[in-house]
């Protein structure tokens, strides 16, 4: 390996450091080579205030570190690369957080710098502890495969984790975080811990000890999740587990490069390097709501980068959808009584991107049933001066907090929406809410408003309720339009000049289209005499199956039961979408057979003829 340092042409003192973590303000990131390496291991000594207990306090705080970002209930276990399903436990990536110890089947705590290796052994020395309990260099490993591994040296490879000759390659997903704690256990016990110690490797184009193996797997092997989560709880010391100091490397990798040449790793502060080439990361908690039988809402948590997210894309069926700022989108134009798989990834302003989140089902409704999820507004006033009047009606299945929502219009139809008047309180099972203009005179109107827009200057004269027959009027929730009178960018076309609009009664469900013809009834101007009262049709409860049972979930057996009242019919589909298998399931026998299921995440559809439901499932 060529030795060479990243030399600056500028001074590192005009560059911001605000990207980087607050716990290294007070050491000079000016410095590079051993000066630089002095440095942070005197923070990273400073700050280890805590020394933790082999048992039980190492158990404790890997049990909070390394959880599984996608399933709090689990561990990912390092060396690990499959999924459960082909019965080999020791190669598994995941394991039941609560399932530890040292029997074929536990997690058991590796030492990545194996004890024997570090001379002398890490069971010896430490003036508040010998080094063999430091929760930087442990992680969660299956029992057997931490045997495996032993205290075989690190080598080069590809693939998967396993031994090579006389050596052992962690794998393509973990040796980034070998090389990094390798890189920490360095830093902080010095020739304790010597790289060239526990890798194949030669140091001779480095000024110390360390091996170019180390400085290669850093460079091509990213920061991930987990290995940020780790630092993030080992700084916070009112964490009973924690020891209160960072591992640099993963704070960001390019200070190894800074250290010791090599390969140049990723600068994830950005005041190295002005390109930026961190991805985003991935969105989790992926949820579904709002099923209608043509649509349904995605929302997702927040994605993190180290300039700022731009947007999100939605894939539906591994097929791209949509692009949002937000972090919920309305998927429109689906087919009636259809599961889909919906997955979101993030970028940032240079189009990286993040990985696509772990996938989920979303099963639109039956369009034949009555199945309202959302409030639509029922009638339209459009009367005399002032005597303007929007009705909103409740015909779901439950009580409807209006905070969420507003009302907005646009002038001549064309231009911006206008300021929201957000509605407040409560809606009621099949109430209605009527607003209208402050200076409305028609008496009925008066009697019957809920809420009233003062006709003043500071509200634009009552806006949005001082629209006239072609200002189109729209519903918002969460500032997404669910419903409009009118056609928004629909120019000076007096659709609804000098009328009265009221919602037939067979609709159901909010509209972002207008029609006028199918789902408007038109009276003649300052026909008020229905306002204030329901002439929808409520809906039935949404799925009554919501009730059903599923258990044991996860199942280790060959049936699974599902009780209901009556035959349903049960799909299963994977978890990209692909139905395995499908069966009635009877009333008076309850048993799914899921024999020749794999062990795996599965969705189970299940529909009774009229509602219909998707379920997750886990094959253990």
């Amino acid at each position: 390996m060529k030795k060479q340092f990243l030399f600056l042409l500028i001074s590192l003192y005009s560059i911001s450091l605000l990207a980087q973590e607050s716990y290294y303000n007070d050491v000079n990131l000016n410095l590079t080579g051993l000066d630089l390496k002095i440095e942070l291991a005197n923070k990273i000594t400073e700050t280890h205030t805590n020394f933790l207990d082999y048992t039980p306090d190492t158990w404790n705080a890997s049990m909070n570190t390394d959880v599984n970002p996608v399933n709090s209930n689990e561990v990912l276990l390092v060396y690990g690369y499959e999924n459960g399903t082909d019965g080999d436990v020791t190669n598994d990536r995941e394991r039941e957080i609560d399932n530890y110890g040292g029997s074929t089947g536990n997690w058991n705590r590796e030492h990545v710098y194996p004890n024997s290796l570090a001379t002398p052994d890490l069971d010896q020395g430490g003036i508040n502890g010998p080094p063999n309990a430091d929760g930087h260099n442990l992680r969660p490993c299956d029992a057997q495969r931490n045997s495996s591994r032993g205290n075989k040296l690190f080598i080069d490879g590809s693939g998967n984790s396993g031994a090579t000759g006389t050596g052992w390659y962690p794998g393509d997903e973990w040796k980034g975080d070998v090389a990094r704690i390798i890189m920490y256990m360095y830093l902080r016990y010095g020739s304790q811990c010597l790289p060239s110690n526990v890798g194949y490797g030669t140091s001779s184009e480095t000024p110390d000890e360390m091996i170019d193996l180390f400085l290669q797997w850093n460079a091509d092997d990213p920061v991930s999740e987990v290995e940020r989560q780790r630092n993030i709880y080992h700084e916070n010391t009112s964490n009973y587990d924690a020891q209160g100091n960072r591992n640099p490397f993963i704070d960001n990798p390019i200070l190894a490069t800074r250290i010791w040449g090599g390969p140049q790793a990723e600068d994830l502060w950005g005041i190295y390097t002005d390109i930026d080439t961190e991805a985003p990361t991935t969105p989790t908690n992926v949820t579904i709501s709002d099923e209608t039988s043509t649509s349904f809402k995605v929302s997702w948590s927040a994605s993190t980068d180290n300039t700022g997210v731009t947007g999100y894309d939605i894939y539906i069926d591994g097929n791209f959808n949509a692009s949002t700022g937000d972090i919920s989108y309305i998927v429109n134009d689906l087919q009636p009584s259809t599961t889909y798989v919906v997955s979101v990834l993030a970028k940032d302003e240079v189009n990286n991107m993040s990985e696509q989140s772990s996938p989920v089902n979303a099963t639109t409704t039956d369009e034949s049933s009555v199945n309202s999820d959302e409030l639509l507004i029922s009638e339209y006033v459009e009367g005399s001066s002032n005597n303007k009047a929007i009705e909103i009606a409740n015909v779901t299945t439950g009580t409807i907090n209006l905070s969420s929502y507003n009302l907005r219009r646009q002038t001549n139809g064309s231009g911006d929406w206008s300021t929201p008047f957000y509605l407040s309180g409560t809606l009621e099972i099949g109430d209605v809410v009527v607003v209208i203009n402050g200076n409305a005179n028609n008496e009925t109107l008066i009697d019957e408003a809920d809420i009233i827009v003062e006709n003043n200057a500071s509200t634009n004269y009552g806006e949005p309720l001082n629209f006239n027959g072609n200002d189109p009027v729209g519903l918002f929730k969460n500032d997404v339009l669910i419903d409009i009178i009118g056609e928004f960018d629909g120019g000076n076309e007096n659709f609804a000049k000098d009328v009265t609009l009221r919602r037939k009664s067979s609709v159901s469900e909010p509209n972002t289209t207008f029609d006028l013809e199918n789902e408007w009834d038109v009276y003649p101007k300052d026909t008020v005499d229905d306002i204030g009262n329901t002439h929808l049709t409520l809906s039935s409860p949404k799925n009554s199956m919501e009730l059903l049972k599923i258990y044991p979930n996860p199942s280790s057996q060959n049936y699974v039961y599902i009780e209901w009242a009556e035959d349903i019919k049960v799909e299963v589909y994977s978890v990209i979408g692909k139905k395995i298998h499908q069966a009635i399931v009877r009333k008076n026998d309850s048993k799914l057979n899921i024999s020749e299921l794999s062990r795996g995440v599965y969705f189970l559809k299940i529909s009774n003829g009229q509602n219909t439901i998707s379920r997750k499932f886990i094959k253990k």
